[in-house]
């Protein structure tokens, strides 16, 4: 149990920076091009922050005697609703934004 929720921890981590580094921002200046995905600067800082939010994660973790897989299962589980709810939230602001212009945006 411990080797799969540490596995789900780490898929997590790493589409978290995948979705980070390819986010769609047009007023972040680029910072290059890896495959087909487009970096930007907002995509490397939000990247950057989750690599750090890991790493305070388990050593906090492990200081207060916490079981640092459940803490792992917690923060995969943080990501996921952090981006769909970003990806919610901006789809209603749209919807808003396109109803107000008319269907025009």
């Amino acid at each position: 149990m411990a080797r799969r929720s540490s596995k789900l921890l780490h898929t997590a981590y790493i589409a978290g920076i995948i979705r980070s580094l390819g986010s769609v921002s047009d007023t972040s200046p680029p910072v290059g091009e890896l495959g087909p995905l487009h970096i930007d600067s907002f995509g490397v800082l939000v990247a950057f922050g989750i690599f750090v939010g890991v790493q305070v994660l388990k050593r906090r973790s492990v200081r207060a005697r916490l079981d640092v897989d459940i803490s792992g299962r917690l923060l995969a589980w943080a990501l996921v609703g952090r981006f769909l709810g970003a990806v919610v939230g901006t789809a209603l602001v749209l919807r808003r934004h396109r109803a107000r212009l008319g269907g025009r945006a």
